[in-house]
C-alpha cells in the first residue's frame, strides 16, 4: 500500500484535504462510476415523469423539438435534479441495496478476515474490548440507511454488555462525505469520536464541512486541533485501508456489517442485528475459534 501526496482541492472558499492512493483510488472511481451510471438511469426515469404528456406523444408521431425546446426540457430536468437529489440518490440507494444483497448471500462468511478487519490501530471502537460478539459496519455519512440504523447501533452496545462494534470509515457517496469521514477521524484524536459520530448521523440531508464544524463546536471539541488533525497521515492511512478491506471482503454499498465474519449488507433493525449476535454468540460457544478477538 503506498500512500500519494495528498491533494487540497478548494471548495468555494474551503480548502478541502484529500488523499489520493495508488489503489484506494481506483477502487473510488470505480465505485464512482457505477453510482453515476445507476444516477443516469434514476435520472432517465425522472425525465419521463417530468415531460409534459403532449411533448411525449408528439415525439411519437413524429415532431421533432427545436433548439429552444430541448433546452426548455433540459432546464426542468436539471431544476428537478437539484430539488430532487437527495431523492434520487435515496432510490439509488435502496436499489443498490437489493442487488447487494443478492449478490452476498452466496458468500456469506469471510473465510480469512483481512488484517485490521476487527482491530486497526485507528478503527473507532464501542462497547466491550473483551466481548465474545464483534460487530463491523462500513458506512458512509451521506447514506441515509446508514442514519437510520445508527441509533440501533448505539442501543445493542447499551443494552448488550458484552459486544463491541468497529466503525469502518467507508466514504464513497460524495466528496462531502470524505471530508465528514476525516473529521470524525480527528474527532476521535481528542476522545469525541463516538459523539461527532452520532451528531452527524442525526443530520439531516447531505453533511458538509461548515455544518461538521459547528457540530463539532457544540460538543466541545478543540476546533483549531481538529483542523490540524485532518491532514494526518495516519487518518489517510485509516480510510486507504477501509477501502481496500471492503474490496477484498466484497462491500459494494453502505451500510454493510461484519457480524463475527459473517456478512450483512443493507439496513439491520434493532430486532435483526440482536438476533445475528446472540447466534453468533452461540455459535461462538461452540465454535471458540470463530470469535474475533479484539487484542
Amino acid at each position: 500500500m503506498i500512500l500519494r501526496n495528498s491533494l487540497i482541492e478548494k471548495e468555494g472558499n474551503t480548502i478541502i484535504p484529500m488523499i489520493k492512493t495508488t489503489s484506494g483510488i481506483k477502487n473510488m472511481k470505480k465505485s464512482v462510476c457505477n453510482i453515476k451510471i445507476n444516477l443516469c438511469a434514476v435520472i432517465v426515469a425522472a425525465i419521463s415523469v417530468i415531460l409534459p404528456t403532449t411533448a411525449m406523444a408528439q415525439s411519437d408521431s413524429g415532431y421533432l423539438m427545436t433548439q429552444a425546446e430541448k433546452e426548455a426540457v433540459q432546464n426542468v430536468v436539471k431544476e428537478y435534479i437539484s430539488e430532487n437529489g437527495d431523492f434520487l440518490l435515496e432510490v439509488l440507494q435502496s436499489a443498490t441495496q437489493k442487488k447487494v444483497q443478492e449478490e452476498v448471500k452466496a458468500d456469506s462468511v469471510i473465510e480469512n478476515p483481512p488484517e485490521g478487519l476487527y482491530n486497526a490501530e485507528h478503527s473507532p471502537v464501542i462497547g466491550n474490548p473483551n466481548a465474545d460478539v464483534t460487530v463491523v459496519e462500513f458506512f458512509d455519512y451521506n447514506c441515509g440507511y446508514c442514519k437510520r440504523v445508527a441509533g440501533d447501533v448505539q442501543r445493542l452496545v447499551e443494552e448488550d454488555k458484552n459486544v463491541r462494534v468497529v466503525f469502518k470509515e467507508f466514504p464513497i457517496l460524495s466528496e462531502s462525505s470524505q471530508v465528514a469521514a476525516r473529521y470524525a477521524l480527528a474527532a476521535a484524536k481528542q476522545g469525541k469520536y463516538n459523539e461527532l459520530h452520532m451528531a452527524l448521523m442525526k443530520q439531516s440531508g447531505r453533511v458538509d464541512e461548515k455544518e461538521i464544524l459547528r457540530v463539532a463546536d457544540s460538543l466541545q471539541i478543540d476546533i483549531r486541533q481538529l483542523n490540524e488533525d485532518v491532514y494526518s497521515t495516519d487518518i489517510g492511512d485509516e480510510l486507504t485501508a477501509n477501502s481496500e478491506m471492503a474490496r477484498e471482503i466484497g462491500v459494494r454499498g453502505t451500510p454493510f456489517f461484519v457480524v463475527n465474519g459473517e456478512k450483512y449488507p443493507g439496513a439491520l433493525s434493532y430486532a435483526r442485528l440482536k438476533a445475528l449476535v446472540e447466534s453468533a454468540r452461540i455459535k461462538a460457544k461452540k465454535e471458540p475459534a470463530t470469535a474475533p478477538s479484539g487484542e
